[in-house]
């Protein structure tokens, strides 16, 4: 590992014998505790004279590249490739400042290349990264950035006011399980959907039991502020994932690219699309780390229920959180768990002293090693800087224009392809139109064929059925001559069987005459 990236809990350094004039550029009005918590400690903490400035709703001091201040901190709350974050009159009045400059950055998964050429704009010196050393080589590695040094930390320590926060009984919180997430774009990989997923999937697991439950994952439904605070404080446990992301996006194609995909298909399953076209991306660079939402939830006392995983290995399964498998198989264990208030509270009680107590997770320590770093670093010359500027503000139009001349040669390409492709549907479909006329005219003339002939059977049939009514009529009249000579025949039978008595009758006469006279 080169001394260029470095991991900022082993950085030693000699201790601040002069303290410097430090501009430190933040909005100390963003809504989140986290922020504010890590703004107001680097001012109360720190050794240094810090001012602090909102450059957002402040205009830049004509004299800030007049060597009032030694050197200025640019906040992760800050983001200086937005005009509405850092204006072009503030850009330039960094870039011509001559002392020495730091960024604390924080989401390094998107907009990569365009914030390391704004860094190398504005003359950043060194980088304050959540990223661990060996994520940062891949990041910020190359001849571009030689020259700035790069310090993992984590994106949040326990402050001053989160240690002094009071503890709320377990009988007194209204909720057995709190939870509220965001839902990532899938841009920025399959491990950033665990935030929505755990929310997701403990709603689904837990129909049947009868925990109470606060849990979502909508960004409508995120907390601020002191509300947050209440929020923790109302739940005997908060559900929780590493933060991070398994796709880093360069150049920001990916993001737009799903953008797109998701205006042309707002009902589609994204997943299918990330199997698709982001499947490949997945966990070339690889970032995961604690976040500073399980530290207030430590701070508050609220046991942790997270998905198994690493948290910079701060956190330890079973000791400092109650460990809830991403595919459910313990989920009835986990819920006797959270039943169980001694238990929780034994819990809760360990995780404190183990974990809040710990003076390196604190601002305190952080901010003494920004102090140590900022005191041990070269002032950057103004001219190098402006150099820098423009000649690099140059290479990006240039890249730029570059990239639409290929865009818009691929497009041409794309036009003229899908020219080619309606010439062709429309010729298919002249072609089909054509048989569908020979197919219809086949059609009416086998049924003009078809009518004629079943009209001449009918005719022949009526024929054929008159010929046999005409038959049926003379065999009738026959059957009728035959009765009617039947019964004759039967008359004359009768006629002769009663003279053919009679004559039997005559005959016992004579041989009754005969005899006598015999």
């Amino acid at each position: 590992m080169k001394n260029q990236f470095l991991e900022i809990s082993a950085v030693s350094s000699d201790p601040v014998d002069k303290p410097l004039k430090v501009l430190l550029l933040a909005d100390d009005e963003h809504p989140a505790n986290t922020f504010i918590d890590y703004i107001e400690s680097i001012v109360s903490e720190s050794c240094h004279d810090i001012h602090l400035i909102n450059p957002i709703n402040s205009q830049c001091p004509e004299n800030l590249s007049k060597r009032e201040y030694d050197a200025i901190i640019i906040h992760c709350s800050i983001t200086i490739t937005e005009s509405y974050y850092l204006s072009a009159k503030w850009v330039k009045g960094i870039t011509h400042f001559d002392g020495i400059k730091v960024q604390i950055v924080q989401d390094e998964y998107r907009w990569i290349n365009k914030m390391k050429a704004q860094m190398r704009c504005l003359g950043v010196q060194a980088i304050f990264s959540c990223l661990s050393p060996e994520s940062a080589e891949m990041v910020y590695s190359g001849e571009f950035m030689s020259d700035i040094k790069v310090f993992s930390c984590l994106p949040g320590y326990f402050s001053k006011r989160l240690r002094a926060l009071s503890f709320r009984p377990f009988k007194e919180r209204e909720y057995d399980v709190i939870y509220r997430g965001r839902e990532l774009p899938w841009s920025t990989g399959k491990f950033a959907q665990a935030k929505k997923k755990i929310g997701q999937n403990f709603i689904s697991w837990s129909k049947d039991s009868d925990l109470r439950s606060d849990v979502q994952t909508k960004e409508s439904e995120r907390i601020y502020g002191d509300d947050w605070d209440t929020f923790l404080m109302s739940g005997k446990t908060m559900l929780g994932v590493e933060g991070g992301a398994s796709i880093f996006d360069f150049d920001g194609t990916l993001a737009e690219d799903l953008t797109v995909y998701e205006s042309e298909n707002p009902n589609a399953d994204l997943s299918q699309y990330w199997e698709a076209k982001l499947k490949l991306f997945e966990e070339k660079i690889s970032h995961k780390t604690i976040t500073p939402k399980i530290f207030e939830a430590i701070a508050t006392r609220t046991v942790l229920v997270l998905n198994p995983g690493e948290y910079t290995g701060v956190l330890k399964p079973d000791r400092h959180y109650i460990p809830l498998l991403e595919d459910g198989s313990n989920f009835k264990e986990v819920v006797k768990k959270i039943k169980d208030d001694q238990f929780l509270t034994e819990l809760a009680e360990t995780t404190y002293e183990e974990i809040a107590k710990r003076d390196d997770l604190t601002y305190k320590f952080f901010v003494d090693k920004v102090d140590r770093i900022l005191h041990g670093l070269e002032k950057n010359p103004s001219q190098s800087n402006a150099e820098t500027f423009f000649r690099k503000k140059v290479t990006i139009q240039n890249i730029e224009t570059e990239e639409l001349i290929n865009r818009t040669l691929d497009l041409n390409q794309t036009v003229s392809s899908l020219e080619h492709e309606l010439q062709s549907a429309s010729q298919r479909e002249e072609m089909l139109q054509a048989e569908a006329d020979g197919l219809r005219n086949q059609i009416e003339d086998e049924q003009q064929f078809y009518k004629a002939s079943l009209e001449n059977e009918l005719q022949s049939a009526s024929q054929r059925e008159e010929m046999l009514q005409a038959e049926t009529d003379a065999l009738q009249r026959q059957i009728q001559v035959f009765k009617n000579l039947l019964q004759v025949l039967q008359i004359q039978f009768q006629k002769a069987m009663e003279q053919t008595s009679i004559i039997h009758r005559w005959v016992k006469v004579v041989k009754k005459i005969r005899n006598r006279t015999s």
